[in-house]
């Protein structure tokens, strides 16, 4: 069966925009992964938090603090002075 130029075009067309329809739907998965990756990383981050607050004396919380935050608003959140 031989098919013409223009079938084998509507052809091809038709396969590029499932192509890109699938395109489409793996983006929409990937985001959704990565949005779970997230919440899961935060909820961490908060546990971990709340772990660091009831199990680590306060002047040990603000000595550990010190070095790692550089912003001054969080630094205020502990306690700690503005660094220059």
């Amino acid at each position: 069966m031989a098919k013409t130029i223009e079938e084998i075009k509507e052809a091809r067309t038709k396969l590029n925009d499932k192509l890109d329809k699938l395109k489409k739907a793996e983006s929409v998965i990937l985001s959704a992964e990565r949005q779970a990756a997230s919440k899961v990383l935060e909820k961490k981050k908060y546990l971990l938090g709340a772990w660091a607050l009831k199990h680590m004396p306060e002047i040990e919380q603000k000595a550990k603090m010190d070095g790692f935050l550089t912003r001054t608003a969080e630094r205020a959140l502990f306690g700690l002075e503005a660094k220059p």
